[in-house]
């Protein structure tokens, strides 16, 4: 009976969790599909710019250049936005963790076990991602990343 129970409390929010994830990863493949696709036009036009390939080598060989094509600039995504990411879905998760969690004494002695478990699992995640989102946000202060100079990520600053 107790698994039962657990199934009915526990099987839905596994559902919409598993939605969730699926549409945040499609959409974000998207998204850095479509940054990619126009770095890469920005590329080809700035190629073609140039009138000849000594030109061209030039640019790329000057700060400018070497920028521009850069790793860097792939990643678009900065930290900053990661991380208030992460805080708010720590804080979105402890939220809904800690109302289910007060709201066990509303079922019969069965479900309240199941309830009070997927409220505490949800408030343990909520917890974890906004400790991971403290712990890059005070690592990429350290590391420069914040500041749009990036610094030597091995060195004590």
């Amino acid at each position: 009976m107790m698994n039962d129970t657990f199934i009915l409390a526990f099987g839905p929010l596994a559902m919409i969790a598993a939605t969730v994830l699926i549409v945040r990863t499609v959409t974000a493949s998207a998204r850095a599909r479509r940054e990619t696709e126009a770095l890469v036009q920005l590329h080809t036009q700035l190629i073609e710019k140039f009138g000849t390939s000594k030109e061209l080598l030039d640019y790329l060989q000057a700060d400018a250049g070497r920028r521009m094509l850069s790793p860097a600039v792939v990643a678009s995504a900065t930290p900053i936005r990661r991380i208030v990411a992460a805080a708010q879905a720590g804080v979105v998760l402890s939220f809904v963790g800690v109302g289910t969690w007060s709201t066990r004494n509303l079922f019969t002695a069965e479900t309240m076990q199941a309830v009070s478990f997927v409220g505490i699992v949800m408030l343990a995640l909520g917890l974890g991602y906004i400790a991971s989102s403290i712990v890059a946000y005070v690592m990429s202060k350290r590391w420069g990343l914040l500041d749009g100079k990036p610094g030597n990520p091995g060195a004590q600053q």
